[in-house]
C-alpha cells in the first residue's frame, strides 16, 4: 500500500469510491473560496497556493510509466444536520427541491478543484484514448472527457488536448480546474485515487458551510 493509500484508508476511503471529492472547493482558503475555520485541514502543511501549485507541476510526467499520482489535500467536513433543498420563495426553484432535514456524518473532501495536469495523468496512467472512453473501467463505452479543442469549437480552450499519444493539458492552463470531464470521468478519476465522489447531500452541506440563506454567499 503507497503512502497515499494508507493515508485514504485512515482517513476512512477504503470502498475505492471520490467530488470530486475532486472538485470541492468551498473549505479552502479564504482569498479564494467561502471559508468556515470548522473545516480547517488538520494538517501542519503549507497552504501557501504557489507551493502548492510549484509542487503540482513538478510532479506532472506526461509519461505514464513514470507517472506519480499527486495526493489530494483533504479537509475535514464535521458530522452535522442542516436544511437541504431550495426555500418555497426562491425564485425559479424546481418541485423537486422541498426543503427537508439531512443528517450527515463526518466525512472528508478535497480541499482544491483537480487540475488539467492531475487529470491528464490519470488518463495517460490508464491509457485512455482520443475518444475518452476507458474500456478497462466500470463504463467501458462513455466517455470520461472531451477534449477542449474540440467542444464547441474550442471556444473554451483551456483544458486537455490529446497528442501523439497522449492527454497535454493547454500551456498556461496546467494548474486549471479541469473542464469537460463527465460523471463517469469524475468517478473513474475517483477510484483512480482510491477515494469516491460526494453525494449530492454531502456536497451541498459542505458548499453551504454552515449558511442559511438561500444561496452559500449569503443572499
Amino acid at each position: 500500500m503507497s503512502d497515499f493509500e494508507e493515508k485514504a484508508f485512515e482517513a476512512g476511503f477504503d470502498d475505492n469510491e471520490s467530488y470530486l471529492s475532486y472538485l470541492c472547493n468551498e473549505a479552502s482558503k479564504p482569498d479564494q473560496y467561502d471559508y468556515d475555520p470548522r473545516y480547517e485541514s488538520d494538517d501542519d502543511e503549507t497552504d501557501d497556493d504557489e507551493t502548492i501549485m510549484n509542487s503540482l507541476e513538478n510532479n506532472f510526467d506526461l509519461n505514464a510509466a513514470t507517472q506519480i499520482k499527486t495526493p489530494i489535500d483533504w479537509v475535514s467536513i464535521p458530522a452535522g444536520t442542516f436544511t437541504m433543498g431550495s426555500p418555497y420563495d426562491q425564485a425559479d426553484r424546481k418541485d423537486d427541491e422541498k426543503p427537508h432535514q439531512v443528517t450527515l456524518s463526518a466525512f472528508k473532501m478535497s480541499k482544491y478543484e483537480i487540475t488539467n495536469a492531475q487529470y491528464a495523468a490519470f488518463l495517460n496512467a490508464k491509457n485512455i484514448g482520443s475518444d475518452g472512453e476507458y474500456a478497462a473501467g466500470a463504463f467501458p463505452t462513455q466517455a470520461l472527457i472531451y477534449q477542449s479543442d474540440i467542444v464547441l469549437n474550442g471556444i473554451y480552450d483551456w483544458g486537455l488536448h490529446y497528442a501523439d499519444g497522449q492527454w497535454v493539458p493547454v500551456t498556461g492552463y496546467e494548474n486549471h480546474p479541469v473542464i469537460y470531464v463527465t460523471w463517469y470521468g469524475a468517478s473513474e478519476f475517483a477510484a483512480y485515487m482510491g477515494c469516491r465522489l460526494p453525494t449530492e447531500a454531502e456536497w451541498e452541506y459542505a458548499c453551504r458551510a454552515g449558511t442559511t440563506t438561500h444561496f452559500n454567499t449569503g443572499i
